[in-house]
């Protein structure tokens, strides 16, 4: 039914409006409601974002962590190997500031660390005195300009101790080249040095034992043709002639010279020899720990062992001099760095060995000692295992070391075979017949 109310259709206009006013600010309040949604769904993700960002980092941060860890307990582990610690040192107006020791001190020296702090001068006045110029003379070259120097001297030790120690010392510069100090490494180096010594003191007894070899033997020879000529005097007087008595006393008197000569030859070691059954490999495996050290950093070593066992019959000692005769003239060879390699084999038989028809070759175990060294000449190669003839400096070798290995090479029963060129390194060969039970295993029976 129609209304007539004159002012309904006013207020028609007025609920229209009011509804639109409502519709819009709904529709506002949605938009702002879904913005707020979507700001809040965009918040969410970027928190899911960070959480698995951070999660992440936890991880690279745990593993980096363990790291680091591993790489204390590596470095800790290579410290306690190399009996040694670093050091570093700051110089202020050409004299040492403050000198800083690393971990592996108190092995060393028996002294913390903190010891050195308290008193600047005790690395110093715990250096043997004799050893103490040369230690200043290579500081004073590094203030001079020389990159870098290593010295070898005696320290002595908290516990009263003498040690022997190498310190390898490095100048520290700016951009510009001035010298702001040095950073080294101090080892120890008295298992070496000791070495050392025994093997100069067991070439002085190869010295005398070749000389006393020598002598006597041309001795030998005198005698023997002195209780020959006296032998056929005493045929050709008769027996009752009364000078047949001090042709018997010439001849009494000479055999026993011939006797104390034979003592004489085993008193200066050249008839001492104690062979026992032993893998040659075990030989090289123990002087391993001393090549290191002996050759220096700038020589690489390279070990090829056999896998099969090389069961010799030697004397183990002479074996061990054998070998460090031959890394050391190869490390004389490489004063400017190189390479060494060690290596162990079975051959079925001993090189440039002429064997009798229908016989069998000898199986050998061999082991090869090469560098790369300057080489040795081909007019010297001939002469190198002549006694007392060397190619090193007058007071560099006495010219017995590789006499000394053919001698002892030879003494069981071996060969030894040398290729060298000039700048290309030398290689010694050097076979030893296996043991015959091992013989018989790996090559059959002996015929």
């Amino acid at each position: 039914m129609k209304s007539n109310h004159p002012f309904l259709p006013r207020q028609h206009r007025s609920l229209d409006l009011f509804q639109n006013v409502c519709a819009e600010e709904l529709a506002t309040a949605g938009e702002g409601l879904r913005a707020e949604a979507h700001q809040r769904k965009q918040a969410e993700e970027q928190i899911r974002t960070l959480t698995s960002q951070l999660a992440v980092e936890l991880q690279e941060r745990r593993k980096a962590e363990k790291a680091l860890q591993l790489r204390e307990i590596h470095l800790a582990s290579l410290d306690a190997a190399a009996s040694g610690f670093p050091y570093s040192a700051k110089i202020l107006n050409g004299r040492l500031d403050s000198v800083c020791y690393g971990p592996g001190c108190l092995a060393v020296t028996g002294y913390y660390a903190d010891a050195f702090d308290r008193n600047p001068s005790l690395w110093f006045t715990m250096i043997i005195r004799e050893d103490r110029r040369p230690l200043s003379r290579a500081f004073r070259n590094i203030l001079s300009g020389a990159p870098h120097a290593v010295v070898e001297h005696r320290i002595l030790r908290s516990d009263g101790t003498i040690r022997w120690v190498r310190n390898a010392i490095r100048a520290c510069r700016s951009e510009a080249g001035k010298l702001t100090g040095c950073e080294g490494f101090i080892a120890d180096i008295t298992d070496l040095k000791e070495l050392e010594i025994q093997l100069f003191e067991a070439r002085q007894r190869e010295i005398a034992g070749m000389l006393a070899s020598s002598i006597m033997h041309d001795f030998g020879n005198i005698l023997a043709a002195m209780i020959g000529h006296a032998s056929l005097l005493q045929i050709k007087i008769p027996a009752d002639d009364p000078r047949i008595q001090h042709i018997r006393s010439v001849i009494s008197l000479a055999e026993r010279a011939v006797q104390l000569s034979r003592k004489i030859l085993a008193g200066s070691g050249r008839q001492s020899f104690s062979p026992r059954l032993i893998d040659l490999r075990a030989v090289v495996a123990n002087l391993l720990p001393l090549i290191g050290p002996l050759l220096g950093e700038n020589i690489k070593v390279t070990v090829r062992q056999s896998a099969e066992e090389l069961l010799v019959a030697a004397d183990q000692l002479q074996l061990e001099q054998m070998l460090l005769n031959l890394i050391v003239n190869a490390r004389d060879a490489m004063p400017c760095g190189g390479s060494l390699t060690l290596a162990t084999r079975s051959v079925p038989s001993l090189p440039k060995t002429e064997s009798p028809e229908g016989s069998r070759p000898t199986p050998s175990a061999h082991i090869e000692v090469a560098d790369t060294g300057k080489g040795i000449p081909s007019q010297a190669l001939r002469r190198i295992y002549d006694p007392f003839f060397t190619t090193k400096e007058p007071d560099r070798g006495t010219g017995l070391g590789l006499a000394i290995v053919k001698t002892i090479v030879e003494q069981h029963g071996g060969q030894i075979a040398c290729a060298s060129f000039p700048d290309k390194g030398t290689v010694f060969d050097i076979a030893i017949p296996l043991a015959a039970r091992i013989r018989e295993t790996r090559f059959g029976p002996d015929q």
